[in-house]
């Protein structure tokens, strides 16, 4: 199932950068279903919102759909940069910023970097590590140890006896220990698979491009702004919330 999500992000990356690449080559009045203004354009693909931005030179990509996974709810912007500057160009995904309308509210969302995800990604994996290797141990521990009721004909009381198991323990942890390695081995490809795709700081050089996605916390409201620094220049696009899918 991850395998399946992260191979479809990948595309959808792929097939981002590359209308970003044709519809720059082939002339942007010739293929925008809609003009925004003089350097936003729009398109849909699937049911979905796509737009692309020019400035000098740089053409900057963006999708915004909702995603869900085992650590939070998002934002997830799927972005593609162009560099036909001439010269090189970096990204830094630390500099993303949204804001979120709601009413007359607007705030500023929480944007993850890679390094932010990650960390809070392995943060709730521990949690959850720690926890079941508890509970784990403590069902071993308890393992070898039965208990069961003897009757004194004497006193016509019941009472308990407790027998210990050394066998039955040591199979009882060898399963547990086997069980916690392989959630840590579980979790451990969890974050490789999350790691796929997701946008980190790069140097694009002249002519080419590349695409990845960054999660944004996810909150109600009615519209968001998303901005995107690169090289001295603002990539500004306000986006409905009605228009995240």
């Amino acid at each position: 199932m991850f395998k399946f999500i992260i191979m479809k992000r990948c595309l959808w990356c792929s097939i981002v950068g590359l209308c970003l690449i044709i519809f720059t080559s082939c002339g942007s009045s010739n293929i925008v279903l809609e003009s925004l203004n003089s350097s936003l354009y729009k398109w849909y693909y699937n049911d979905k919102l796509c737009v692309y931005q020019e400035q000098d030179g740089i053409v900057v990509g963006l999708t915004n759909v909702y995603a869900k996974d085992d650590y939070g709810k998002y934002y997830q912007l799927d972005i593609s940069v162009l560099n036909n500057t001439g010269t090189f160009i970096t990204i830094y995904p630390e500099a993303v910023s949204a804001y979120l309308k709601n009413g007359e509210t607007i705030k500023e969302l929480k944007v993850y970097t890679h390094d932010s995800y990650m960390k809070m990604v392995r943060k709730k994996q521990n949690i959850a590590m720690a926890l079941y290797g508890f509970s784990a141990g403590f069902n071993a521990g308890m393992a070898g140890y039965t208990t069961s009721y003897a009757y004194n004909s004497r006193t016509g009381y019941t009472y308990p006896v407790t027998t210990y198991n050394p066998s039955v323990a040591f199979a009882a942890n060898t399963q547990a220990t086997m069980q916690i390695l392989a959630m840590s081995k579980m979790m451990n490809d969890e974050r490789k698979m999350l790691n796929v795709g997701y946008i980190k700081k790069n140097t694009i050089r002249n002519e080419e491009a590349i695409s990845g996605y960054i999660n944004i916390k996810y909150e109600k409201g009615e519209s968001m702004t998303i901005n995107i620094p690169i090289e001295g220049r603002i990539f500004k696009f306000d986006w409905s919330i009605n228009n995240v899918k």
